[in-house]
């Protein structure tokens, strides 16, 4: 195996590690708004549901996709990225420390 090939592989790595971020993050932004699972928060928002599954599992998704579950949570991208991916060692009981997650695989 090539270099260039190594270096994609762990590219890819990152990026789904990054992902599986995103999707843990949205799930404890419907689990505090008291969805107890997603296909009841996705229809009251009039999202797909099997879509809206996959990212809370860490599927890609565009920008725009986000940005509209973001304005659901009432959220900027910086509240979004900075409260889970920035502040590290912080975690609440039965809470999930993404940052330390994506910061160690990174």
């Amino acid at each position: 195996m090539d270099f260039i090939s190594i270096c994609s592989m762990k590219a890819h790595h990152k990026n789904d590690i990054i992902l599986k971020a995103i999707g843990l993050k949205l799930k404890s932004l419907r689990k505090a708004k008291g969805y107890k699972n997603y296909e009841q928060f996705a229809f009251t928002y009039d999202l797909s549901r099997a879509q809206y599954g996959r990212y809370e599992n860490g599927a890609n998704l565009t920008i725009k996709t986000l940005h509209k579950i973001l304005l659901i949570h009432q959220l900027t991208f910086s509240e979004f990225f900075d409260d889970s991916f920035q502040e590290l060692g912080e975690k609440k009981e039965g809470e999930i420390n993404i940052s330390s997650t994506v910061d160690k695989h990174l």
